[in-house]
């Protein structure tokens, strides 16, 4: 590695990036067993790489080691705080080696745009993290956090989740594809929702018979009060009736004795 060291510093940036992607695959596979000196010389080298003027070289370093469990801590926090989105982001999505309360003191920090975008994106996150990046407001953040199925979201988050999607069609659609929504949530975007989306959010939660009752009463409140349900359904009649309802009112009117 003594040559690889020389190389990290090389004034050429297609040879720093070659070195980097070499020695960051390279970094994941080296055993506790191996040569303590030479596994030393080899993060020297990483973190050298890691710390390159040049975003293109740390976004390499970056990208290699975002799955990785087997790089140092440190070096994995400073990848995520790097100013550059190219460099943060696959960091911030993806590394198993940041904590949730790494992920807290980041955001804490304001962090902004593409990289809060990113955490939003990552597996499993907690209530506590999706709490924290609805507070910032940030809309691609938000948007991501509903279309990450894998994200836990509080009933609270999905309430003031929803008073972003009033006047946000996109953030609605994805709202309407989640099937944790809280009751209290499926009324509320039910007041504003299309026609389109009114029946895919009957149709979602078809066996729910006191939720779709009580979207049909919003359909019909709505059109009384003159709305049109553009998209969709625009008429009470045609509100969706899911298939158990259907088989309990025949069952009841005699048809399937």
């Amino acid at each position: 590695f003594q040559a690889d060291a020389i190389l990290a510093r090389d004034p050429e940036e297609d040879v720093r990036c070659e070195l980097a992607r070499k020695i960051s695959r390279l970094i994941p596979n080296l055993k506790p067993e191996q040569n303590e000196k030479l596994a030393t010389m080899a993060m020297g080298v990483l973190t050298t790489l890691a710390r390159d003027e040049l975003p293109r070289v740390r976004a390499i370093v970056s990208e290699e080691l975002k799955h990785t469990k087997n790089a140092p801590t440190e070096l994995i926090r400073e990848l995520a705080e790097d100013l550059e989105d190219i460099v943060a982001a696959p960091i911030l999505e993806y590394s198993p080696l940041l904590s949730g309360k790494d992920i807290l003191q980041l955001i804490a920090t304001g962090m902004k745009s593409k990289k809060l975008a990113a955490v939003a994106r990552r597996p499993k996150i907690d209530t506590e993290v999706v709490n924290a990046i609805v507070e910032t407001g940030q809309t691609e953040a938000i948007h991501d956090i509903v279309g990450n199925h894998t994200a836990q979201i509080s009933d609270g988050a999905f309430e003031k989740i929803s008073d972003h999607a009033e006047t946000q069609e996109s953030l609605q659609n994805l709202m309407v594809s989640r099937d944790d929504l809280p009751v209290m949530t499926i009324q509320r975007i039910g007041r504003f929702v299309n026609g389109s989306l009114m029946e895919l959010l009957m149709k979602r939660h078809s066996e729910r018979k006191e939720v779709v009752e009580d979207l049909r009463a919003t359909v019909k409140e709505r059109i009384d009060r003159g709305e049109t349900m553009e998209g969709g359904v625009d008429a009470a009649e045609d509100v969706y009736e899911p298939a158990s309802i259907r088989v309990e009112k025949d069952f009841e009117a005699g048809v399937l004795n």
